[in-house]
């Protein structure tokens, strides 16, 4: 969108006031919020915007004609925060970068990393119930893939120095700034883990690289003869093709059934997500996106058809957007894997295969953003505001749900995992697909510093 300035010319003694870069940051990303904005907030926008454009005048008070972006920013990201919109947003100049590098399968990270996600644990008020933290996922190729750390291993330490002995949040979160530090200029260090129902103890050496930060699925062929797909979102360009790939392989391998694990899985591209639907149903029921001006004429349908996922005027011809090449179509044993952080095209999976009574969905209650989307509005520092802009129904005028509600309901799991090595949702799913899981042993006595855990609240970070 061009900026458009108005000059106001005068004959006259007069002056010509210039919006500061804050302002006109500001009022750009408002005037998106309040005109286009279709997601299920309530929030008047309007006074919503009037609310943070006085707390900008107030914070670019002692410099109101050069006040910069950065104060626009922090407001306009805390006025998102208030419409509670998984599916409203800000996203700064250099995270767009990365959303766009991502999309191509080609998101290189800046500095040195590791290649793993990690979860912290708080009660209610925000406080450390454990400093340990649990190993959420790890990136295949990446550094500490290639080292052998797993998904679910407890990190207990760096260096034979335990997290248990830190006295303070403090010295805490400065201990890990400074392990930040150490990939990120290429040291070598030694994580300290336990594994495992059995709790041992594994101490693994790790060091930065470049890497590729993108994540296309992987699969799993276990010993059992199930198939574990994992896909942690729909962004990346191909990864709908790539699950048929991976799907065909299962097959000539002889998967007595499949585990398709999205949790975690933040959505991505409506498409991706439906060849992937595709992947899996004979037949696709289309859904409409429907806009909150024209609806009649505007409103337009999503579906997937043989080998091709689509879009459409409700009526019209249908425009492809994705081709698949070999497409599979896998009717044997189904279990779907999601937890709160599935949001999104995650979300809108699920809806599918729930309401085509073809997989049992097991975990937790989705993050509530899966009758939506979001449409992406670029903004004058090179940043970009994500806002709804469409509902979601099917042809009958249904709404999609905006929650997932598995069928199979399991709170908490990866509390248990990081306190006793099980992961519960794998476990049920191996259950439901009338496998045993594997067997386990009864957990010996808690080693030093790892205690058991009441009712906490999970946070992710990454290295």
């Amino acid at each position: 969108m061009k900026k458009l300035i108005a000059f106001i010319a005068a004959v006259s003694l007069s002056s010509v006031a210039f919006a500061s870069p804050a302002t006109d940051l500001f009022n750009q990303a408002a005037q998106f919020l309040e005109t286009q904005y279709f997601g299920p907030s309530t929030a008047d926008l309007k006074a919503l915007s009037e609310l943070y454009r006085a707390k900008l005048t107030e914070a670019c008070a002692p410099t109101p004609d050069t006040c910069g972006y950065d104060k626009a920013e922090t407001l306009i990201a805390a006025m998102l925060r208030e419409l509670q919109d998984g599916h409203a947003y800000y996203l700064n100049a250099e995270a767009v970068r990365a959303e766009q590098a991502n999309r191509s399968g080609q998101n290189t990270s800046p500095s040195p990393r590791v290649g793993f996600s990690h979860r912290g644990f708080t009660d209610g008020t925000g406080k450390f119930v454990t400093y340990d933290r649990l190993i959420s996922n790890v990136l295949p190729g990446a550094p500490a893939d290639k080292a052998g750390i797993k998904y679910g291993d407890r990190w207990i330490g760096v260096n034979g120095t335990l997290f248990s002995g830190f006295s303070s949040d403090e010295s805490y979160n400065a201990f890990f700034t400074d392990f930040s530090n150490r990939i990120r200029t290429g040291e070598t260090v030694t994580m300290n883990l336990v594994r495992g129902v059995e709790r041992v103890r594994v101490d693994i050496g790790v060091k930065g690289e470049i890497v590729n930060l993108s994540q296309v699925p992987t699969l799993e062929m276990r010993p059992d003869g199930v198939a574990v797909i994992t896909l942690r979102d729909y962004q990346v360009g191909g990864v709908g093709q790539r699950l048929h790939d991976l799907l065909r392989e299962a097959i000539s391998k002889g998967a007595k059934g499949v585990i398709y694990n999205m949790r975690g899985n933040g959505g991505g591209s409506a498409y991706e997500m439906l060849v992937a639907v595709g992947a899996f149903l004979p037949n696709v029921e289309p859904f409409r996106f429907v806009p909150r001006y024209n609806a009649e004429r505007d409103t337009v349908e999503f579906g997937y058809s043989v080998d091709a996922a689509f879009n459409r005027p409700v009526g019209g011809a249908a425009r492809v957007a994705i081709r698949v090449r070999n497409p599979a179509l896998y009717s044997g044993p189904l279990v779907v894997l999601v937890d709160g952080g599935c949001a999104s095209g995650c979300e809108y999976f699920s809806t599918y295969m729930q309401r085509a009574k073809r997989a049992q969905v097991i975990g937790e209650s989705t993050a509530g953003v899966g009758n939506s989307n979001t449409a992406r509005f670029g903004l004058v520092n090179g940043a970009a505001l994500g806002i709804p802009t469409y509902r979601a129904f099917w042809a009958d005028g249904t709404g999609l749900p905006a929650k997932i509600t598995p069928d199979v309901l399991t709170i908490n799991y990866e509390l248990e995992l990081l306190n006793t090595g099980r992961d519960l949702l794998l476990d049920k799913a191996l259950e439901t697909l009338a496998t045993p899981p594997a067997p386990t042993v009864a957990i010996p006595a808690a080693l030093e510093g790892i205690a058991p855990l009441g009712r906490v609240y999970g946070f992710s970070s990454a290295f």
